[in-house]
């Protein structure tokens, strides 16, 4: 009996590592060569899978694609885990919130295709209009940054270096969704026409995360700054 339920258990580690390798082979090949123009063929024979075996894992590409979008937050929650400083804790609320927007510009500049990858997700939902149901891990797992953000603008507001008055959520949504567009424009459109060949990325994230810590940043704050 025990036997059997070892091996039960083997098999079961091992079906859920090769659904791990077929996810992380789908991330690659759709931010590699989107998502559309990626098949569900294409993502079984790059996991050394047959067609067959790869529906046991996922009914469909739908569910595919969404298990890979979930994994992409995974990695991106544990990127940011990682590049805390040891001292970040004893930041001003400001200097936490200012360290994570500075985060996103970073994860544009070395990994721009996650930004395409989202773009291309977002659009898929969208045209294949997905049911909510299929999104909940999803959303679970890109609400990670919510309590984050908020936990830090509310550290601001009580040691003083942000504004009292400011909305944590309205400000935490403000935020991400301001510098998303913006990292969205410049990766994926960013160069429609000659004038939009500026060579003014980075510098336009700078001036967006400026602008953003001007609107929040304490009287007291300012007078440091002068």
């Amino acid at each position: 009996m025990n036997q059997l339920k070892a091996s039960t258990q083997t098999l079961k580690r091992q079906k859920q590592v090769r659904k791990s390798k077929m996810i992380q082979h789908a991330l690659d090949l759709f931010c590699a060569n989107g998502i559309e123009s990626t098949t569900f063929n294409d993502v079984a024979e790059a996991s050394s899978l047959g067609v067959a075996s790869a529906f046991r894992y996922f009914e469909s590409k739908h569910h595919l694609v969404v298990a890979t979008a979930s994994l992409l937050w995974e990695q991106i929650a544990h990127d940011t885990h990682q590049s805390f400083p040891s001292h970040f804790k004893a930041l001003s609320g400001l200097e936490q919130v200012t360290f994570m927007l500075n985060l996103f510009k970073s994860f544009y500049l070395d990994k721009p295709y996650l930004f395409r990858f989202l773009e291309q997700f977002d659009n898929y939902v969208i045209t294949h209009q997905l049911d909510q149901s299929l999104l909940e891990d999803y959303e679970e797992k890109v609400l990670f940054f919510k309590p984050l953000m908020i936990g830090m603008i509310e550290k601001g507001k009580q040691d003083g270096s942000i504004k009292r008055n400011i909305d944590a959520e309205l400000l935490y949504l403000t935020m991400t969704h301001q510098l998303m567009s913006l990292i969205a424009k410049l990766v994926l459109r960013g160069h429609i026409l000659r004038s939009d060949d500026t060579g003014l990325e980075q510098a336009q994230l700078d001036c967006v995360i400026d602008m953003i810590k001007s609107y929040i940043g304490s009287s007291h704050q300012h007078k440091e700054a002068l």
